[in-house]
């Protein structure tokens, strides 16, 4: 189905045979059926909006938005066999169903005009097998529901930027990596943040500013290649499991880390410079370790 300015409201099945089930530059899909495509389940490569509640399934991707809106409500289910939901400009996500594909949901352009936010809420559910999310440009994350990456190199949230938001009841798990940014990761967790407990790492930026009250675990628990910041609540855990050789707690250039909660690992807080404030529990876990390994005198 084609259109140039699209209204539909489906309550049926609409199916794409050799091409996608619904394609239009503009328009707006409120699905309560099921649309499938040998593409794409729905592409709008304009202004679009697309609410979900029911299924769309495409080969390439479920759906995909140029500029607009996507809401996967609690009974929506969006697939693509390589990619659940592109979004490739100034757009925004809403999930409450399940979202999945290769790639849960890739955010493509790199030189778009806006930040990307995507709220992930109550029963939701973004799983890919390489990544959950992954994003060209910065990422605004909401989480309460679940976000994984199954591989065992994937990465659950992967972007330049990203500011995330974890909630209580909310999981990021990776198969290597929970949270990666290339540039600076900002992260306020309540929930669970976990990549692989030998080789990965729970959080891996070149800088980080962490405020955690929940969990977050690895082969590092948090690893900064320039710096971290981290704030540790009473409730808060940050540990490592490998061996204090190449891991900790908290790894990074610059430290900079106020505890009242529990760090743990080989050696608990690793950096060229470190500077803590501790009123919890820093602990090597392992014979050998260290609850501090910095070159400060």
């Amino acid at each position: 189905m084609f259109g140039r300015a699209l209204i539909i409201n489906n309550f049926g099945t609409i199916t794409g045979g050799s091409v996608d089930g619904v394609l239009g530059t503009q328009g707006v899909v409120n699905n309560f059926g099921a649309i499938s495509g040998a593409r794409s389940g729905v592409d709008i490569f304009g202004t679009g909006i697309v609410n979900n509640f029911g299924s769309i399934t495409g080969v390439n991707e479920g759906v995909a938005v140029q500029n607009g809106e996507v809401v996967n409500m609690s009974t929506g289910t969006t697939t693509g066999g390589q990619f659940g939901v592109v979004l490739r400009d100034v757009t925004k996500l809403s999930n409450a169903g399940t979202i999945s594909g290769e790639r849960g949901i890739v955010i493509r352009n790199s030189t778009g005009n806006s930040n990307v936010s995507i709220s992930n809420t109550g029963a939701g559910s973004i799983v890919g097998a390489i990544s959950g999310i992954e994003s060209l440009r910065q990422l605004d994350l909401f989480n309460s529901g679940s976000i994984s990456a199954t591989d065992v190199g994937g990465v659950a949230v992967k972007s330049t930027t990203a500011n995330v938001t974890n909630v209580i009841t909310g999981t990021i798990a990776g198969g290597l990596i929970g949270i990666e940014a290339a540039a600076t990761a900002t992260v306020h967790n309540a929930g669970t943040i976990s990549g692989n407990l030998t080789t990965g790492a729970g959080i891996l930026a070149d800088t980080a500013d962490v405020t955690n009250s929940g969990s977050i675990s690895g082969g590092t628990g948090i690893r900064g290649n320039t710096a971290v910041k981290v704030t540790n609540a009473s409730t808060g855990k940050i540990s490592s499991f490998v061996n204090p050789a190449v891991s900790a707690g908290i790894l990074s250039g610059v430290a900079t880390v106020n505890n009242a909660g529990l760090i743990s690992g080989p050696v608990g807080i690793s950096g060229a410079t470190a500077d803590v404030i501790n009123t919890g529990v820093i602990a090597a876990t392992e014979f050998g370790g260290h609850r501090f390994n910095s070159n400060d005198p």
